[in-house]
């Protein structure tokens, strides 16, 4: 599952972060998956500590990221797709 940008919107956050990690937990376990890898800002300390919370384990991998003329550029590059 990909969500481009999520925000619970103003109210009650920790419930409905909650909640959604509640139900992506219950998916991924009904569907055999073993994990959930997730993405947090570094400046989003009250996320951060919801996820520290709930035993989320920090995670070494880096991260990357294709948009705009980088990523239009690495498509070009694949014989078929024009």
């Amino acid at each position: 599952m990909f969500c481009d940008s999520f925000h619970v919107g103003v109210g009650t956050p920790g419930l409905a972060r909650a909640r959604l990690v509640g139900a992506l937990s219950r998916i991924c376990l009904e569907r055999g998956g073993l994990w959930i890898i997730w993405q947090c800002q570094p400046g989003n300390v009250e996320a951060l500590e919801f996820y520290d919370r709930i035993n989320g384990r920090r995670s070494a991998a880096a991260n990357f990221e294709l948009a705009g003329d980088a990523l239009a550029a690495i498509a070009d590059t694949v014989p078929g797709t024009d």
